[in-house]
Order: C-alpha cells, then structure tokens, then sequence
C-alpha cells in the first residue's frame, strides 16, 4: 500500500507478505512464509490505511472485494469505500494501447515501473499511472469528471476496529523474485497470445421477466408501506428503533440477515428513502453467508432496486447506480449472461442509468480479467439489447471491446469481422473506430485501416490517437 498527497509525493508505503490459513502450502511456501503474519495480524494497518481517503487500484474493485471477504471472515467487513480505477480511467480517456493490463499501460504511457510484477511495485506504479491518467483528463478538460470516485459497498455499515501495529514481513526478491518480463522488452503490437482459440457465439434470446418483476416488487412494496401505515395510524411508529439497529451494524451470520429483514420492513412501513441501503446490504450479506441460494441473493437485489425507484428524484439516480453497479458485480461473478444482459436492457432505457452502468467498462472488466468464454457470450446479447434500446454508441463500444478480446485470443477474422459488423448494424462510435482501425494496422492492412481512421475521424475530429494512426498508414501506403 502506497499513501500519497493529491499533489503525487508518497507520503508512506506499507509492505508485508501475509500467511494463508486456508489453503494447504506447497513445502517451499510454507517454510519461506512461516514467519509471515496472518491476515488477522495485519487487518488493523490495512484498515487504518485504507480509511484515510480515496483508495486507488489497478482493477480496484477486485482488490476491495477480496479485502471485503477477508475481513468477513473475521466477523466484519468494509463500509462503503470511495475509490478510483486506473484501469477504468484508461477506458474512459480511450488510452490507445493493445491492452489494459498495468504493466502495457504504463509502457505506452511511458511510466515508470522498475520493479516488475511485485506488490509494492505495482502499487508505487499504479500511483505514477494516476498521475498520467489524470494530466491527460486534464488536458481534455476531464480532470474534474473523472477524479470523482466511484463508491464500493461492502458487507459492513461502518469501519472496523482492529488493533494496529502488526508485525510485518517485507518480501525478499531472493526468495519471491519479480516474474515475468518487462513490456517494454517486447513490442507492443507483438505483444499477444499466438495460440489459437474458438470463440462460441450463443444465440440472441433475450430473457422477459425482469422489468415486469420490479414493477411487482416496486407495487408490493408500495401497497405494503400503505397497508402498515393505514393499521398503524402513525408512519412514524418503529422508525427509530429501526434506525437505531441500522446504524449500530455488525450485521454477522444469521442473525445479521434476520436484524437487516426486520430493518428492512420497518423501513418500507415508514417510507423511509433509505429502505434502498438496507436491501443492497442484505443483498451483500447473502452473498457471503453459507447456506443462501443464487436466487435469494437476487430477490434481494431487486427488492434494492425497487426501494432505489421510490427515493426522492433527487436522490434517485445515485441510489440507483448504486444498487446497479453491485448487481452487475454479482451477475458478473456468477457468470450470469442472462441476468445481466436482462438488467443492462431494463436499464438502457433511461439514459442516466445507462451511462452509469457503462456496458462497455462491464465488458472490459470481463476481459482484463481473463473471463474469455463470458464476453463473447455476453457482447453479442449486450449489443443488440444497447442496439435495439437505441443506444447504438454504447452498442459500438460493446463490440469494440468483444473485438479486442478475440484479437488477444489470436482470432484476428473474428475480432474483425465483429467490428465490420457493428458498422453495418449503424453502430459507431470513437472507440469503435480506433480498436477497428488498430487491429488492421496490426494485420498490415493498411488501405483498409486508413478508411476506418477517416470513418472515425468524421466522429471526432481531432482525435490525436486516430490522427497518429492515419499518418502511420499513409506513411506506409506511400
């Protein structure tokens, strides 16, 4: 863990291997990590750090997640984390690189990472990565928009206690020494798998069910808020109560998910607007606890999203994109194609929500980490539910994203004829053009890939990354 200032200058770094209790070590890990902490040990330092300000990582929401269930185990959790993705940004500011992984970025965007592939390393260059990122969101006029963090909810209302002052134990590059080679070794448009690898293409059969649930859910929960109100005569009755037991947390086992039912009930009865919270964190909670199916964890997440509907309009959209962004996150980790495609397709309708979910950041996310079989079965759905709701740049993006994924697989026809087939479909976008006219440059077809530089350019005029890229073409067709 890297602290730095807003201004970039590390203020601390925090370095310590920790000792697996729940796995069986091979021998040699467990004689070099015998003397490592456990993560209990340690959980007071990494809480106490990550509290003071914007936590800051390269797929940042998968590092939360695991830090999440650690402390889970441990009969907590995290609150709500602001934080901000590196990897995210570089979608966002269209960064022009074969791929997102850390160490490609900051070789294209010539950041500095002498020790490769550790994790202090890799924090200290996620830190310069930021840094870069940032100055060119800046230069585009960006700066504001993309520094505001996105919001991580995790099993717990509030931050834990633990003591702090544990032991640590710095890796020793002897023993764990860095692994693989530096990009910069390689070239960059080299730099992918050869192997071969089909790619399985399923069917467009969209799901029909789930707007019609949330309509129900948002109608139960209404005709139950007025019900408990006519009985009562008082919509204040319970509320207190209610919130006293909300805000006090610990929500653990069993008895966490029987206090958050109860919560939950008393906060519709009273039309509370913050009903919505409690939902999402039962929905997380069931996520986690032993002995809670799939279909019980999504009944939760659409009581959420119901609860999220009725909010003050004020309110509406951060409690839904909320709610949204831990849906996806579960659908996603399930490998749910059909759950996902149905959400993103309920929520394309309403240009806010759609912009919020960002389908084509979903797809990224799939991608980068490795979830191959996931995106080509889900782009495809994904782009003709975006395509048909009228949201043909998002539709573009998708297959921008689907196109790239097949390139890193090594199935150049196929990446490519996903883009040839987004353009014939109507859907364009920047992103498209540059990963289309990419993927011909790399395949030396540079006629075609100037074309596809001129289709972009007449979307955004003045793109330098599709500018550079036009001219490599002429100085090649020349």
């Amino acid at each position: 863990m890297v602290s730095i200032e807003p201004a970039g200058r590390v203020i601390e770094k925090y370095e310590t291997l920790i000792r697996p209790v729940c796995y069986e070590l091979s021998e040699r890990l467990a004689s070099n990590l015998s003397e490592a902490p456990v993560f209990s040990e340690v959980a007071g330092d990494i809480v106490e750090r990550l509290r003071r300000g914007i936590v800051v990582g390269h797929v940042a929401t998968f590092d939360l997640t695991m830090l999440d269930a650690e402390l889970h185990r441990l009969g907590s959790g995290l609150p709500e984390v602001p934080y901000l993705c590196t990897n995210e940004l570089a979608l966002g500011l269209h960064v022009d690189s074969p791929n997102r992984r850390l160490g490609m970025l900051c070789h294209v965007l010539g950041v500095e990472m002498p020790t490769w592939h550790t994790a202090i390393g890799d924090a200290e260059a996620t830190s310069r990565l930021l840094e870069q990122l940032l100055e060119i969101a800046e230069n585009r006029g960006l700066r504001q928009t993309w520094q505001t963090p996105h919001r991580f909810v995790g099993s717990a209302a509030e931050w834990p206690s633990f003591p702090s002052g544990g032991r640590v134990a710095p890796r020793d590059p002897a023993v764990f020494p860095p692994i693989g080679d530096q990009p910069g070794d390689v070239d960059p448009l080299e730099a992918h798998d050869t192997t071969f690898r089909a790619s399985v293409v399923l069917p467009i059969v969209l799901p029909d069910g789930l707007a019609q649930r949330l309509r129900e859910a948002t109608r139960l929960l209404t005709t139950r808020q007025s019900r408990s109100a006519a009985e009562s005569g008082d919509e204040s009755v319970g509320e207190f109560d209610a919130w006293d037991d909300f805000e006090a947390g610990q929500f653990i086992g069993e008895e966490g998910v029987g206090r958050l039912r109860r919560i939950f009930a008393a906060f519709v009865k009273d039309g509370d607007d913050e009903a919505w919270q409690v939902a999402l964190q039962l929905a997380q909670l069931l996520r986690y606890e032993p002995g809670h199916s799939d279909e019980e964890t999504a009944r939760a997440f659409e009581e959420a999203m119901a609860a999220a509907i009725k909010v003050d309009p004020a309110e509406r959209a951060d409690a839904q994109s909320v709610v949204l962004d831990a849906w996806v996150d579960f659908l996603t980790m399930h490998q749910d194609v059909d759950g996902l495609v149905a959400l993103i397709e309920w929520a394309a309708s309403d240009k806010a929500l759609r912009d919020v979910l960002a389908p084509a950041g979903l797809v990224h996310r799939m991608r980068t980490a490795g979830q191959f079989d996931m995106v080509c079965q889900s782009a495809e759905k994904l782009s003709q539910a975006l395509g048909a709701a009228g949201a043909s740049e998002e539709a573009a993006n998708v297959c921008a994203e689907w196109a790239q994924a097949l390139a890193d697989d090594a199935t150049a026809p196929e990446a490519l004829a996903v883009c040839e087939r987004s353009w014939s479909s109507g859907w364009a976008s920047r992103s498209l053009a540059n990963r289309h006219s990419l993927l011909l440059e790399r395949q030396g077809e540079w006629r075609r890939a100037l074309e596809v530089c001129d289709r972009g350019l007449r979307l955004a005029p003045g793109d330098d990354q599709i500018i550079r890229r036009r001219a490599r073409c002429l100085k090649k067709l020349a």
